[in-house]
């Protein structure tokens, strides 16, 4: 993300000595009167209303990990960890007062352009993009605002005085009513995805694809306001656009983030960062770096690992322990630890559920040499075309209930997902086999291992005991060693059949409903999804509770957070540095 362009409001000084009065203004300062005039100051400003996003307290750090860390899908590995991370809060925490203070700022940058956008010497389809985006922009930080805070005051014009800051609260109605209208604007504005080639700029599909997540969780609790017709109608507008698809290898997804690569397919829309090491210009974030596999080589990447997954998550992916046919929670969650100065890859056996890191975001993959020990250049993902899928398959269900276009939808996401090796097929069994053979499974996917079983000198059986992931076509079984020849077998994909949901699940909407959200944590966890979800379907607090009793025995500091949470922390409460200064402000109940 470009450098930020800070408009600072110069003031007036008057000096009075000897009757003579001094008017001087400082020529290092550029006026908004005198700025938003080119094209060039046009795309810098509008750079400034992007650069929210990236704030620490935003997408840099704090949504996808201090405000998602303390759910059932994740937790604190730091003993003795306070705040957000154990759902222990209050008004005065300063990550909640900055993330209320850099929404208004990005709002009021928004604000400020819209209002300068007419003066300028631009061309009118400049204009009309950057128009487009602002307003988008502008939408979406208030919706950031109401979902987290219910109720807040809408700003939509620039702040003009640093005195009459008093502004009330608004219904949260009110301002989903303003966000979708100020979308739908946008959406004809922007450009599509194909024109703007990255997802680091709002494109038509961005556009619809958060208009269908804002209908969604209007559609939730508290308002229960039913526009899943609305959620529906706008996904699918991104779901018959051939410009995406799903990414073949659901690794690769976050690979790209680490790399720098765009895949406007699969990540629609993500929060750019930029840390090469020591630059004039870096922009970076913490993604990787706390929630990452934990290692202390600065070559490999520099991670704290103190975001682990819990058991309740790595058993949602079905499977032994050992292995399963999903291939995302090996993925998601390390199967490995990183230790030594090398470091090397340490395996992690047996029943340790709740000892494996976080892991999409995996410094190992950056392509830099000289990497920051607390700063990475690891992109956020905001939309990608999973969720999309899984929010017709949500929309879908609670209009008609289980019908084959939600169906279709949530199986594409899984499939995807099960692209490993359930089994082999023993062609020829061979002969003179005295002990047990090696077997080597290659192919254009990664780490499935098997072992063979032999009786009366032949190979009876080839035993899948990790079934990989990442298989796109069928790989090449070698058996070897052994004192025996001949024997051969082929690899057995897993498919449609083993991904698909079944019957069962299906029955009705209520089951449906509850596939569909599990599917929803196997898929975008980490990515800042599960409070806000778990919150629109009315269970946040009965699940978060439930998840502490489950988890107690087995591991008390996962445990912490979900004891922690009472209805009051379905809403953050409003910072009491805004209530000192704006009289009109109400608290949140609770706080």
């Amino acid at each position: 993300m470009q450098k930020i362009l800070i408009f600072i409001l110069g003031l007036s000084f008057v000096f009075s000595s000897c009757n003579k009065f001094l008017d001087k203004k400082p020529s290092d300062f550029i006026a908004p009167d005198n700025y938003y005039k080119t094209p060039q100051e046009l795309n810098r400003a509008l750079t400034g209303v992007y650069d929210i996003l990236g704030r620490s307290e935003l997408y840099g750090t704090s949504i996808p990990i201090d405000f998602n860390i303390g759910t059932d899908e994740a937790y604190s590995s730091i003993v003795g960890a306070t705040g957000l991370l154990v759902n222990q809060f209050d008004p005065s925490n300063p990550i909640i007062n900055n993330l209320w203070n850099s929404l208004y700022v990005g709002i009021d940058r928004a604000n400020l352009l819209l209002e300068k956008l007419d003066g300028s010497n631009a061309d009118s389809a400049t204009k009309s993009v950057t128009r487009g985006e602002a307003l988008f922009l502008r939408a979406y930080y208030h919706f950031v605002l109401v979902s987290h805070f219910g109720d807040v005051p809408l700003k939509l014009t620039s702040t003009k005085s640093v005195i009459n800051v008093s502004q009330a609260r608004v219904s949260s109605t009110t301002i989903y009513e303003q966000i979708t209208n100020d979308m739908n604007e946008a959406e004809g504005r922007v450009k599509s995805a194909t024109e703007v080639k990255t997802g680091g700029h709002i494109s038509k599909s961005a556009v619809r694809g958060i208009l269908a997540r804002v209908y969604l969780y209007w559609s939730g609790y508290p308002l229960y306001a039913n526009k899943y017709d609305q959620v529906l109608k706008w996904a699918q507008l991104v779901n018959q656009n051939a410009e995406h698809s799903l990414n073949p290898d659901y690794r690769q997804i976050f690979i790209n983030y680490a790399q720098d690569k765009y895949d406007i397919k699969e990540s629609i829309w993500e929060v750019e960062f930029y840390f090469p090491g020591a630059n004039t210009y870096t922009e970076g974030s913490r993604i990787g770096n706390i929630n990452g596999v934990q290692c202390t080589n600065l070559d490999t990447g520099y991670s704290y690992g103190q975001m682990n997954g819990t058991a309740k998550l790595f058993n949602s992916y079905g499977g032994t322990v050992a292995s399963t046919l999903d291939n995302r929670r090996d993925w998601v969650m390390a199967n490995y630890k990183l230790t030594g100065t090398s470091p090397i890859r340490v395996p992690i056996t047996g029943g340790a559920l709740f000892d494996r890191n976080a892991a999409k975001w995996r410094r190992e993959y950056e392509p830099y040499a000289a990497k920051d020990k607390n700063s990475t250049n690891q992109n956020v993902p905001l939309l990608r075309y999973a969720d999309v899928l899984l929010m017709i398959a949500e929309a879908d269900n609670e209009l008609n209930g289980p019908q084959n276009l939600g169906i279709s939808a949530i199986n594409a996401v899984r499939e995807r997902a099960y692209k490993s090796i359930s089994g082999a097929t023993i062609l020829n069994g061979g002969s003179g086999y005295t002990s047990v053979p090696t077997v080597s499974i290659v192919g254009n996917g990664t780490g499935a291992t098997a072992t063979a079983t032999i009786s009366a000198g032949k190979v009876t059986a080839i035993n899948v005991t990790y079934a990989g992931y990442g298989y796109q076509s069928q790989p090449a079984i070698t058996i070897s060693g052994g004192g025996g020849t001949g024997a051969t077998a082929n690899a057995v994909l897993a498919n449609a059949i083993d991904a698909d949901v079944t019957v069962a699940q299906v029955a009705d909407k209520n089951t449906f409903r509850a596939v569909i959200q599990d599917e929803r944590m196997r898929e975008l966890c980490f990515e800042g999804h599960r409070r806000l979800d778990l919150i629109r379907w009315g269970n946040y607090v009965q699940f978060m509770n439930n998840y502490a009793f489950d988890t107690q025995n087995a591991s008390p500091i996962a445990a912490i957070a979900g004891k922690n949470v009472a209805a009051r922390n379905v809403l953050l409460p409003i910072p009491s540095a805004e209530l000192s200064v704006n009289k009109l402000a109400i608290q949140n109940p609770g706080y």
